[in-house]
């Protein structure tokens, strides 16, 4: 799960608009979208593509990348070894105006802190730093 991140000296969390980049476009965008049980802000890339509040945008490419500094896992700071951007996979939701960012099971090195993490696409997962946040 991924619940803040820090970009441009900023901290933000879902609910909160978001300065992306979807279709080459830069614009602010809301992290997270109002489903029946309340606000989702996380996609589990294992179902995705099967869930009827992602479903159609998956199908339709609206894939977009959240560049991050760092994002937060509980209980700790996951960012780039040698200070490059996080890259996020993140998917619009054309109907709500609004992104969630996709997840997959925990890895380099964060199974101890959360069973879930963003998918990161760059840098490499060995190229992340985790600390203990605090």
């Amino acid at each position: 799960m991924c619940g803040r991140v820090s970009t441009r000296g900023k901290v933000y969390t879902p609910g909160s608009k978001v300065p992306v980049q979807y279709n080459g476009i830069d614009k602010e965008v809301t992290w997270g979208a109002y489903g029946p049980s309340g606000l989702v802000f996380n996609a589990r890339s294992e179902s995705v593509d099967q869930r009827p509040m992602f479903k159609e945008d998956w199908i339709k490419n609206h894939k977009m990348v959240l560049s991050v500094d760092q994002f937060y896992e509980h209980g700790c700071v996951v960012s780039s070894k040698d200070g490059q951007t996080v890259k996020l996979l993140c998917l619009y939701l054309e109907k709500f105006k609004a992104f969630v960012v996709v997840t997959q099971d925990a890895r380099a090195g964060i199974e101890p802190y959360h069973h879930r993490m963003p998918v990161v696409l760059l840098p490499r997962l060995e190229d992340l730093k985790v600390m203990r946040a605090g």
